[in-house]
């Protein structure tokens, strides 16, 4: 059995779709069986606002998460609830939430991934996400290289706060995604996407025009030790 306590990113599911960032929490983890582990975990988020949750710091959320694989297919499933301590706005909109994510390989070198979460919230309640990966960067190849596409709708309440990856992947936001990660140097990966979105889906967001159009570009190196 693994125990993690503290504070530090964590993330669920294959794309971080259901939860994906920084919070002061615990998880117990058991390999219960060959290609499976049970997760159970407890997360008290250290933002103010989230990417789908106001409030994130008055928020606790518990939950588990069971991975594994049945053949070539990886499969990752995820059920969480959430409490909202500011009861008198209880604006957090969502109690529950249950994502499933399945990773299968169509070819020797190509990858399909794909996410489904829905929470129990009155309206734009799902988020979905479908990954295709040709090759992929290994740190330790110089000029290695992947290629991938994403598609994504994140309604508005479709997760508890998905990984946005820097502002990149907003909630209420639909689109593509078209990036490319290369190794110039042992343990140095170079990454580069571009992204075409519709924000304000559901048009609810203040501040931002309904069904307002966004180009993103973004190049990034990262150093791993």
């Amino acid at each position: 059995m693994g125990v993690t306590v503290g504070t530090k990113w964590w993330g669920y599911g294959f794309q971080c779709v259901p939860f994906g960032h920084a919070a002061d929490g615990a998880q117990l983890d058991v390999n219960f069986a060959k290609t499976w582990n049970a997760k159970a975990f407890y997360l008290r988020p250290r933002q103010g606002d989230l990417v789908t949750m106001p409030d994130g710091q008055q928020t606790n959320i518990r939950g588990l998460n069971l991975t594994g694989r049945v053949g070539v297919v990886e499969t990752s499933f995820t059920y969480a609830a959430n409490d909202n301590h500011k009861q008198k706005d209880n604006n957090q909109m969502m109690s529950r939430m249950a994502a499933a994510d399945f990773r299968v390989p169509l070819g020797k070198d190509l990858k399909l991934t794909g996410t489904y979460v829905r929470t129990n919230a009155d309206d734009f309640k799902t988020s979905k996400e479908l990954r295709l990966d040709y090759k992929g960067t290994d740190l330790k190849k110089v000029g290695s290289y992947g290629l991938y596409t994403r598609l994504f709708d994140f309604q508005r309440y479709g997760d508890m706060s998905h990984d946005d990856e820097w502002c990149s992947l907003p909630a209420d936001s639909k689109g593509y995604i078209i990036g490319v990660k290369y190794v110039p140097y042992e343990n140095v990966e170079w990454e580069t996407f571009y992204s075409g979105q519709t924000r304000n889906s559901s048009g609810t967001l203040s501040g931002i025009d309904q069904k307002a159009k966004r180009h993103l570009f973004r190049t990034q190196i990262d150093f791993h030790f």
